[in-house]
């Protein structure tokens, strides 16, 4: 959830902040314009790992949860049958 209200505030398109001869100028830009698009850079991809993350979590409990009923349905078998 951390990634999703990170991208939500900070991810893509930003297009204000495109450097052109018409926003940023074509001498590199005001430097305050270039400060807050590095900004919005670094935390749209932190929000974007948070994501990713967050998936890989999801997708390991649901493996590890899987093996444990797998274990416990044998753990069972073996008890009904003694």
């Amino acid at each position: 959830m951390i990634g999703v209200f990170v991208i939500f505030i900070w991810g893509p398109p930003q297009p204000f902040l495109e450097l052109g001869p018409f926003i940023g100028g074509e001498g590199g830009g005001d430097p305050e314009v270039l400060a807050t698009r590095r900004l919005y850079t670094f935390m749209s991809r932190l929000g974007l790992f948070f994501l990713l993350v967050g998936f890989a979590f999801e997708a390991w409990a649901e493996l590890v949860d899987d093996h444990e009923r797998q274990a416990a349905v044998t753990d069972q078998e073996r008890t009904d049958h003694h």
